[in-house]
């Protein structure tokens, strides 16, 4: 058996992984010293023709992202909240089983309709995270294994939530596949091309999944019936900071901005979430218009700004 458990990586990397993994099941034995990862990104830096094709790859998909989701500059206030859910990692755990697609795709779909909802669209793109190892056991020797993917989600709201989620599911691999690239490269190249705005970094919504971290909350806490408020984080960055983890059950925290999203409406769209992923677990809309969004719990207000900086 192999396990690739929360690792995004690119399409020399799976090249090798498949290498590889032939190699024992046929009977075969893997050489004592195997290529460390410094060798593969010396090979891959090296190799013009798959680097060409991946900046050209992505050149294309800069067309098609939205312009409103790479804007920033928003310095309004952030507000930040939290809501476990083991109601809604259930729920997850079977669209995917039933669909044969990934946790995160089902839980990104549902994000990504929810936010519709909230925002009066049907397009937004999201740079998608990867990585995050904080096992002690690499922090002295990895400061950062972030990978930003990004992709635009699009909803056609008379389709089949199926057929909606297995093309996100798609895309984010194809994306992910690419997910080695120079940065400075791809910037020259988008500058050439008369890109607006060539900064292959800068995305206002963000989507992180943490892989299986997740705890239940200390007893009492209004993440488990309720939202949970948290002091507003700094008044930068991306305007729309989803992140989810899963294990005892799914934690969803986000960090929005008042410009973009409204402080009532953060603590309503993680409801909206459990809500979608409830409904499309239960196999009831035909469209992903009918998805219902409507929160399966309380939402408390946030905290007012008069000092109270505290959970809620």
């Amino acid at each position: 058996m192999c396990v690739v458990h929360h690792l995004a990586v690119d399409s020399a990397a799976c090249t090798l992984l498949e290498e590889e993994f032939r190699t024992l099941v046929s009977g075969g034995t893997l050489a004592p010293d195997p290529p460390q990862p410094v060798d593969l990104a010396l090979e891959q830096h090296g190799d013009e023709q798959q680097r060409r094709q991946t900046i050209e790859f992505w050149l294309d998909e800069w067309r098609g992202f939205v312009e409103e989701d790479r804007q920033g500059g928003d310095r309004s206030r952030r507000h930040r909240a939290a809501l476990y859910s083991e109601r809604a990692q259930d729920a997850a755990r079977a669209v995917s089983e039933r669909l044969s697609v990934s946790v995160q795709s089902v839980v990104l779909g549902a994000a990504a309709l929810a936010l519709f909802d909230l925002r009066g669209r049907d397009r937004a793109t999201f740079g998608l995270l990867a990585g995050n190892r904080m096992d002690k056991r690499w922090q002295t020797l990895l400061s950062s294994m972030n990978q930003l993917a990004p992709m635009t989600v699009a909803a056609d709201r008379d389709a089949a939530p199926a057929v909606f989620l297995r093309m996100l599911y798609m895309n984010s691999l194809e994306r992910l596949l690419h997910g080695s690239y120079s940065i400075d490269e791809l910037r020259a190249r988008l500058t050439e091309t008369g890109c607006a705005n060539p900064d292959p970094l800068q995305f206002d919504c963000y989507f992180n999944y943490l892989g299986d971290i997740a705890e239940p909350p200390a007893g009492g806490s209004p993440a488990r019936d309720d939202v949970e408020w948290f002091a507003d984080a700094w008044q930068g960055g991306p305007r729309f900071n989803l992140r989810a983890a899963m294990g005892t059950g799914l934690h969803l925290s986000l960090t929005a901005s008042e410009d973009y999203l409204g402080a009532g409406a953060t603590g309503r769209f993680l409801a909206s979430v459990e809500a979608a992923l409830v409904d499309l677990a239960d196999g009831a809309p035909e469209t992903v218009g009918a998805v219902d969004l409507a929160p399966l719990r309380k939402v408390s207000p946030p905290p007012t700004q008069d000092g109270d900086t505290g959970h809620e």
